[in-house]
């Protein structure tokens, strides 16, 4: 395990991403031709299973913790660690890790335990719609094999590790800066 004092972490919520930031906003209020023009469909997001390295490591209650490991082309920058909602897997956070890499990030996405292909513990299923007190106040244990799975790979210094999260994702990842 890494010491708090050699990692800052940034924390946020995400709840949704505004096209507006990149000048993809509604049209003009009132009509008008820009109102009128056909909206393209979104860009096709390669899948995070496909189109980054998969690594899988453990927690300390025995669940394999699946995730997309995305690398730039240079030497990272930082790192992002990416922690996606209750109910849902890492591909939710595919265009966001695609845009953090080609923005010279690393990035890792895990599965969290019962999600994704983060579905075993022990040897036996293990599922999210199982879950009961005990499981929700392990999911800090999968954001420090996380962050640590960064750290033994050498790519980047503890101190440069960011992680963001969306629902249980955002809990989790405040419930894991309490402890560190």
């Amino acid at each position: 395990m890494h010491s708090a004092r050699s990692c800052r972490f940034l924390l946020a919520c995400v709840a949704a991403v505004v096209p507006a930031a990149r000048g993809e906003g509604a049209p003009p209020a009132g009509g008008g031709a820009a109102a009128e023009e056909a909206v393209p469909p979104p860009p096709q997001v390669p899948s995070l299973r496909r189109s980054g390295i998969t690594i899988i490591y453990g927690t300390p209650d025995g669940v394999r913790i699946h995730a997309a490991l995305l690398l730039p082309e240079t030497p990272p920058a930082g790192f992002v660690v990416m922690l996606h909602m209750f109910g849902q897997d890492r591909e939710d956070f595919a265009a966001l890790a695609q845009e953090a890499r080609a923005a010279g990030l690393g990035v890792l996405v895990p599965d969290l335990r019962g999600h994704g292909d983060s579905t075993e513990r022990a040897g036996e299923p293990y599922h999210f719609s199982w879950f009961l007190e005990g499981d929700f106040r392990r999911l800090p244990d999968d954001v420090a094999v996380s962050v640590d799975a960064i750290v033994r790979r050498r790519q980047v210094d503890g101190s440069r590790i960011a992680i963001l999260g969306a629902g249980m994702g955002a809990t989790a990842a405040l419930a894991y800066t309490a402890r560190v």
